[in-house]
């Protein structure tokens, strides 16, 4: 009885396999390494071979080493623009602030400067009001006008005069100062002339040119 063998089915072949590109030989029996013009030594391994001879483009394309050490600061952004005009606004206000307090400060000192002259001149005048005074007193009081026939009126003017010489200012004014310094001079029937005189000047100043 004879057995019948069954025929093998042919495997299919893996497309990942491909066959092993045997190195050529030359005459020195070198190989050449593939893909390259370079050549290995006997015995080497392939992948050897391929390490040993890697081309200097080949080298050249991994790029330079990056050095260890810290990383780059990250650069800080800058001021927008609207903080920029903020801040802009914010030193303007600042320095017209300062300049209208410097003006105030101007303003009150120069004040106070005319203040303080103003002053020195009220203290001026009365001290030569008090002198005049004081050298008024030394003079004898002159005589009143009655307005008798024998009473000599132009001596009685003259000799009002020289007794108030220190008022020279008021007896020259266009006012009434002088004459109501003179009127307490005058008699009782005088003093009756001296009131219709007033009445008619009416608000008009009363003064001694006038009443001479």
């Amino acid at each position: 009885m004879s057995s019948k063998k069954t025929a093998r089915q042919p495997e299919d072949e893996s497309p990942n396999l491909r066959p092993y590109p045997f190195p050529r030989m030359d005459s020195t029996n070198e190989s050449q390494v593939p893909g390259t013009d370079s050549y290995a030594e006997p015995g080497a391994m392939p992948d050897q071979q391929y390490q040993e001879t890697r081309t200097p483009a080949a080298s050249a394309q991994a790029g330079p080493t990056m050095p260890a050490g810290p990383p780059p600061p990250v650069p800080q952004p800058g001021p927008t623009p609207s903080e920029a005009t903020g801040t802009a606004q914010m030193l303007a206000s600042l320095v017209n602030m300062l300049y209208m307090r410097q003006q105030a400060m101007t303003t009150s000192q120069q004040q106070m400067h005319n203040f303080m002259a103003q002053q020195a001149r009220f203290q001026q005048e009365m001290y030569e009001m008090q002198a005049r005074a004081n050298r008024q007193k030394q003079k004898a009081n002159p005589p009143k006008f009655y307005g008798h026939a024998d009473d000599d009126l132009e001596l009685w003017l003259f000799q009002i005069e020289e007794h108030f010489a220190a008022y020279t200012l008021e007896m020259g004014s266009n006012d009434s100062r002088f004459v109501d310094m003179v009127v307490p001079f005058l008699g009782v029937d005088v003093m009756a002339w001296y009131r219709e005189f007033n009445l008619a000047m009416g608000p008009n100043p009363r003064t001694w040119s006038l009443f001479k």
